[in-house]
């Protein structure tokens, strides 16, 4: 993965503050294989409660703030049941870890 431990630090504490310590979250695309240069972060972000659109659009201009980075979010609460593209996202995608505060 091309992320270091301080970007993938750095994304875990924004979503742990917008998105609440028990969302997960995941990193799926281009960032995955090693062999590949720049791009954007591709985020999956499963969170307990629906998340309000002006809510994630705060936490993608935060990620994007501090990463200095393009980056995608794909938002979606855990008891939806998952659209075609998400399912695809998910299985391609690798935790970065719990977002706990």
């Amino acid at each position: 993965m091309r992320l270091n431990s301080s970007q993938a630090a750095k994304i875990i504490e924004i979503v742990s503050n917008h998105a609440g310590g028990d969302s997960r979250v995941s990193v799926y695309g281009s960032r995955l294989d090693d062999t590949a240069r720049g791009g954007d972060i591709d985020l999956f972000i499963e969170t307990e409660a629906p998340m309000p659109r002006w809510e994630q659009a705060r936490m993608l201009a935060a990620l994007e703030d501090e990463l200095g980075l393009p980056v995608d979010i794909l938002v979606k609460c855990v008891h939806d049941p998952d659209t075609p593209f998400e399912a695809m996202a998910k299985s391609m995608a690798m935790t970065l870890s719990q977002a706990a505060p």
